[in-house]
């Protein structure tokens, strides 16, 4: 984690306490000293943390289909459905699949070095 992302947890986590508190037990001291500021502080908090989680998801599935991970197995893995998934994600991977996708060049060009390689064995 980021050390600017470990201190909007950390005070994400500080305010959630306090607004547990308040949902909980609206007497306790750390209830009433919740402030509007605070709330409001919290939820962009959460925001910014789920901006980065979902960058951090996004790079990951970058990396899975540059491995060539189906988009079945990366919808599992996202708990959501492959249709979801490949909606959600495949504009933004596209130009890296193209890129990772060997061409039928490369291809026919790779057969026939293997071939005379054979040969000449």
């Amino acid at each position: 984690m980021i050390a600017k992302d470990r201190v909007v947890w950390n005070h994400l986590q500080a305010t959630s306490r306090i607004v547990n508190a308040l949902l909980t037990k609206p007497e306790d001291e750390r209830a009433r000293g919740i402030t509007q500021a605070a709330a409001l502080g919290a939820i962009r908090d959460a925001r910014t943390l789920q901006r980065t989680v979902e960058d951090w998801q996004l790079l990951a599935v970058k990396g899975a289909r540059m491995a060539d991970v189906p988009w079945a197995e990366i919808a599992a893995a996202a708990d959501i459905s492959r249709q979801a998934a490949w909606e959600r994600w495949h504009e933004m991977t596209a130009p890296l699949e193209r890129e990772a996708a060997p061409s039928s060049t490369k291809v026919g060009e790779t057969f026939r070095v293997r071939a005379e390689v054979e040969r000449t064995s």
